[in-house]
């Protein structure tokens, strides 16, 4: 992958960390109350939310449906366009 799409891979990646705790922390939740909710510790959620590159589609359903965020939405707003296939 050429260095300028790794960068911005990253930097959409780091984005969605900081997307999605911002909207745990509006929720009036933290990580241990997400944890609690979708059976993972709060180590677990940070780890997921600092390398999402790791996080699976059922991982990011339930976070997005615990913080009430349309999985669609959150990636638009961290850059990532939805692949339309007709």
């Amino acid at each position: 992958m050429p260095r300028i799409r790794q960068y911005a891979a990253k930097y959409a990646m780091t984005d969605f960390g900081a997307h999605v705790k911002g909207r745990i922390r509006d929720a009036g939740m933290n990580q241990s109350d997400v944890a609690d909710k979708i059976g993972m510790t709060q180590q677990g959620v940070s780890r997921l939310l600092n390398h999402p590159e790791k996080i699976t589609v059922k991982q990011l359903r339930e976070i997005c449906g615990i913080v009430e965020i349309d999985i669609s939405v959150l990636l638009k707003a961290i850059g990532i366009k939805e692949d339309k296939h007709e």
